[in-house]
This record gives C-alpha cells, structure tokens and sequence, in this order.
C-alpha cells in the first residue's frame, strides 16, 4: 500500500456547526501555508503497496466534497502491484477469516496469535469482537501474501491470452454520409476505399471523404494489423444504423443475420441471439473477407447503437478479455439503449446492466465518437468494464483503436473486498452508504487500472447502535445497490462463509516447502483505543486503524489467486498534522478522479445538479492549489471546469474527464 500521507484524520460531525468550524480551520491552515511548501516527509515506513492513501475525513454521508473543504481521505488501489511478487509467493493453507459475518477480515501478519487452553486463537482488530481459532501454519508472516490454488497454478499476469475476440461496431447511418477533408497520405488502403486504381497527384494536399469512409480506412488497418501482428485473435463484425446486422467473421452469407423493429427492444434477448454467432475464424483466415465487407457498406438510416451493443455481448461473451469497439457519429436512437424518447430511468438501467454483462463475461468496451454521441452516459460502461472512449476526428480514428486493441487484458473476473475498521466506512463517488466491508466487482483490468474509494468515520452514535453496519456488495452494473449483512451468499467465487475451517475453492490442505512453518507472526501494536460503544477515544493519535484489500482475480491462463494486503494506519484528529503529511502526487490525482465522476454523474441528471457540483468542486479545486499550485494537472482541469455549462457535458469535455480518471 502506498500511503499518501502519515495519518488518517479522524473528525467527529457532532452537528453542522462543528462542520463549518472545520472548514474555517482548513481554510485558516491554507493561509498560513500559502509562503511554504508541503512536503511529504512521515510516510517512508509504510510499505503496502496495494494503495496510495490520503487523510483527511470523509464525516458521515459527506464523502463528497463541500464548499472549500478538500476530501482527502482516499485510497487509490493500483492493480499494477499485482505484477509485483508478494511477501509470500505460494501459501497453500485454508485461508482464515474472521468468523464475523459483517467483518470477515482475514488473519494477517497484524494479528497475534494467543494460547488459552492449548487452543491457539485470535482477536480480529477490524471488529473487537470475534475470538478466531487458528493454526501457527495459518499466520504467515508479511503484510502482501497471495493465496493460489497450488504450486503449480500460480498466476502469471505477465502472460497475455493467445486468443481473443474483438467486436467491432461499425455505424453506417445516414448521418454518417457528412463530407470532411483528409490528408493525401497516398496510402493504399486509402485510395482502396476510394476505389481510386492510381495515386493522386502530388500537388493535391487533400482529397475529399465522408465519415464512413474515414471509419472503413481505420478498421481495415486494423484489421490488416492484426492479421500481421496478433494472427490467433478473432474478429467479428456487426454494422448498425435503424437495423443491426451481423457479419460474424465474413466468411458466411452477405449478411448472417439482420435485425430490425420490434427485435431490436429486448436487449437481454438480443444477447442470447448473438451467442448463436459465436464460433469465428481467426483473423489470419478472415481478414481478406472482412475487408471486401467494409469497403460495400453504405450509409443509410439511424443509430440503432444499444442493440448492436447487447447482440456483440453474446457473440463475445465466450472469451475472457475480449473487446468490443464501437465507432459512431451520433447518440443512440433506436431500439433498446436509445436515448431518445425515453426517461431518464430506464436509460440508466439498461446501461448499468450492460456494464454488469461486461464485468461478468470478462469484455471490454470502448466507444469512439466521432461526433455528439452523449458520451456522458457511455462513460461508466467504458471505464469500469476496461475499455475507453474518444471523442477525435474521423481521420484520426485509427490511433485510439490501435491503442485500445494493444492494451493488454492482465486478469479477468477481478473482485475486490476492502475491511476497514468498524468505526469506519468505505464507499466510491456517488453512493450513500456506511460499510465496514465493501465488495465490488471489477472484472477485466489491464495494467494502468486503478481504483479510488474514500474512507470515512462514523458518529460516535452510530458506533453505539450499529458497531459494524455490515457489508455494502457492489456489483457494478446492477439497478439497486444495497447492504447485505450476509454478503457471501451472493459473492461470486466466494466461499459460503470465510468462517475458521472454511477453505476457499481449489486451495490445497498442504503448505510449500518454501513457506517457514515455525516463523512466529510479529507481536503488532493494538488497534485503537475504545470508548466501550466500540467508537474511538478522543484521543486516538499515535493510535492505528487496520486496513485490508482483499483481491481475487483470474489469469489469461484461468489459474486463480487471492492477493491480501493488510497494514496498519496511525490516526490522528488534527487536520494541520495530517495535510502537513500528505503526499501531493495522490491527494491532486485521487481528488481529480473523483472531480471527474461526479460531473459525468452529474450531466446524467438534472442540470441544477451540473450547476451545483460544478461550483462545489471548483472551490476545492481552488483550495488545491493554495496547497500544491506548482501541479499543472490543477490548472488544466480549471481549465476544463471554465469550459463547461450548466445543462450538459459535450463529448469533447467527457473526454478530457475520462483521461484524468484513466490516470489516476
């Protein structure tokens, strides 16, 4: 884990004027630090790489940003560490969780393993409550251990599939007729869509094309690229406009399939008409007959873009780490998904269930728009399922799909459970709740994915009714998020309950020889003092808070790990000493992801909602520079924030948005 800062800043929200007291104190705190520099000088000895932290509290429901206060209580979780070896490469043993339900915590190196009555146990410092049985062979010693299946299955995530799909989406509307002028290259695959048998002549600059000729010169490079480069990979073809239809390969019919009217408002069941068109040739066999396809498509009709979207789902699904690209002009406007004639509600609904057909069937999508495509609704789908989006001119198109098809797919079926403390909380940007245990699917990651989550601190009369509220189970994609205090019973790949004597599927009952079987796990300092409700002490610096990520995840291979992360986190309720520590690369990236979210979020729903978040997060952005204003990432997204009305983010901004969450 890599900690942004020394501290995490624990604040009681006693009533709204305590709130206000915290802002002018912040505010006084940047007034005495606008002549210094801020320098991150405490945070050397923690070594968990997992995360990148940042303190500062996040007080009940307001884990989103008020009016001059910087939120800086973040957690950044690279998956870029798990190409890194663990402490302990192969432990085999039963994994060990707490046998609290709402807790469930695994036995880490934090945990000091106890003798009474010959019966070897532990307390668990997430939940203070739960005497655990355990065996001196079940304690390994270090804060990173990775959990496989044997000696034989560890995962390789350095190792890409062999084979994989790429669905390409290609919009053959009528608006996609428009005229643009592009560069004489002389290139042949120009001149091929063209039709043009000899080269222009040298003192023409330009020549004239429509956009979907511009597409058609993008694909069939990449077509013919991966034909060269990736000659297993299999490429399938679906074009849409107010009809969707399939050329699987290219290598049937004219036309497999097409699909049109009433057929088109059933997503679900469109998904289960594509996996009738699954079993595609390889590229190397099919490029010359997807290419012929590409240079005859004709423009005509509208943008039927949601049910190509669920038919490709089907006809990818069968392959972890496929892709589906999508190139198009214009928003949806036909069939189901169209965003045209339709409420706010249903939209939502139908885009969070394709994100959790995705995330479940391990494919990636990515939308290029060469024109408004109301990219703010297409964002979510694209980011949290591993794909991207780009807003860019037709002649460009071919870079951001070159781009896309090169980032590799690391691990597929990735899931994330992240235990704090009881007295604490964790959630991401938008969500209203207050678990302690915290379940999110992830599914497909490449090596630049990352995650940001905010930890917040409950009342003390929350810790006195409810000391842990239980586990928020977040499968992204889903219409209704809820907590569930009995979370195993729908997380996937998960044991029924991770009790003592419970094993996760498919790990061995014996240890490696390379494990130390007599290492005694380290004697670790208690966790935070208690007030007797479970709440913290008044007092709780130089006090500790644990914190565990817990990451399963799935290789191209398909052997299976858990990577546990767990450590320890000094505490303190002084807001000076904690941004003092903080480190400004995590608090101005985590911070601009989260800015990012909120006004994709936003642009969905009404534009009050635009208006307001807009101006919140422009007074925090404007505190973020008294702290770090030599960080040029804080004057281009002003930038960006000067740009944007009150009703709608265009696609151009979402764009720009999206590249900042992309790097976080």
């Amino acid at each position: 884990m890599e900690f942004g800062a020394a501290y995490i800043l624990v604040e009681e929200e006693e009533d709204s004027t305590e709130d206000e007291d915290s802002d002018d104190d912040t505010r006084m705190f940047f007034a005495a630090m606008d002549t210094q520099e801020v320098h991150n000088d405490e945070t050397s000895g923690f070594e968990c790489e997992i995360m990148e932290f940042e303190d500062e509290p996040v007080e009940e429901d307001e884990a989103d940003p008020k009016d001059g206060k910087i939120n800086v209580n973040k957690i950044n979780i690279k998956m870029a560490k798990l190409l890194e070896p663990a402490d302990a490469h192969v432990v085999n043993t039963d994994l060990v969780y707490c046998k609290n339900k709402e807790c469930e915590a695994l036995v880490s190196h934090i945990d000091e393993r106890k003798d009474e009555n010959k019966i070897f146990f532990w307390e668990c410092k997430f939940c203070g409550k739960t005497k655990n049985e355990v065996t001196q062979q079940q304690v390994i010693k270090g804060n990173d251990i990775l959990y496989v299946e044997g000696p034989e299955k560890i995962p390789d995530l350095t190792r890409e599939a062999e084979v994989i799909k790429v669905i390409l989406l290609v919009d053959i509307s009528a608006s996609m007729s428009q005229r643009m002028k592009a560069k004489n290259t002389k290139d042949k695959i120009l001149l091929k869509v063209l039709n043009q048998e000899k080269p222009f002549e040298d003192h023409i600059e330009t020549v004239e094309i429509t956009w979907l000729q511009a597409v058609k010169i993008a694909v069939i490079k990449q077509i013919e690229k991966l034909k060269t480069e990736k000659p297993k990979w299999q490429v399938g073809l679906v074009t849409f406009n107010d009809k969707v239809t399939i050329y699987s390969d290219g290598s049937g019919p004219s036309k497999l399939k097409e699909f049109s009217g009433a057929e088109l408002e059933n997503g679900k069941e469109l998904q289960t008409k594509g996996e009738e068109f699954r079993s595609l040739k390889s590229i190397s066999e099919s490029a010359d007959d997807l290419v012929k396809i590409v240079l005859e498509l004709k423009e005509q009709g509208r943008t039927a873009m949601g049910p190509a979207l669920m038919l490709a789902t089907g006809m990818g699904g069968d392959v972890k780490g496929s892709k589906i690209i999508i190139c198009t002009d214009g928003a949806t406007n036909v069939g189901c998904g169209r965003l045209e004639d339709t409420t706010t509600d249903i939209i939502e609904i139908f885009y969070k269930e394709a994100k959790k057909e995705c995330k479940e069937l391990g494919l990636s999508t990515s939308v290029m728009s060469i024109d408004s495509c109301q990219l703010d609704t297409l964002q979510p789908l694209c980011h949290e399922t591993g794909g991207t989006i780009a807003f860019i001119k037709p002649d460009k198109l071919d870079e951001p799909i070159s781009e896309e098809l090169n980032q590799a797919t690391i691990a597929t079926d990735v899931e994330i459970t992240y235990v704090v403390h009881s007295d604490m909380f964790v959630k991401q940007v938008g969500e209203r709740t207050k678990a302690s245990k915290y379940f999110y699917k992830v599914g497909n990651i490449h090596k630049n994915s990352s995650l940001v989550f905010t930890l917040g601190k409950r009342k003390k009369e929350e810790n006195k009714t409810q000391a842990n509220p239980g586990t928020q189970q977040i499968n992204s994609g889903t219409s209704n998020q809820q907590t569930n205090t009995a979370p195993n019973d729908n997380k996937p790949n998960a044991p029924a309950s991770k009790g003592q004597g419970e094993q996760s599927p498919g790990i061995p009952d014996k240890k490696p020889s390379n494990v130390d079987n007599n290492v005694q796990p380290p004697v670790m300092p208690p966790a935070p003092t208690t007030n007797g409700d479970h709440s913290i002490s008044s007092q709780p610096d130089n006090k500790e808070y644990p914190l565990q990520v817990q990451i399963t995840y799935t290789d191209m291979r398909g052997c299976r790990g858990e990577r546990v992360w767990t450590s320890l986190r000094k505490v303190t309720t002084s807001r000076e000493v904690a941004l003092k520590s903080s480190d400004p690369e995590v608090m101005v990236k985590t911070n601009l992801t989260d800015f990012s979210k909120q006004l994709i979020e936003a642009s969905n729903k009404r534009s009050k909602d635009l208006r307001e978040t807009k101006k919140k997060i422009k007074n925090s952005v404007k505190d973020l520079v008294k702290l770090f204003s030599k960080d040029q990432r804080l004057a281009d997204f002003d930038n960006i924030l000067n740009k944007i009305g009150d009703d709608k983010l265009d696609d151009a901004i979402v764009t720009q948005l999206h590249n900042f969450i992309k790097s976080s």
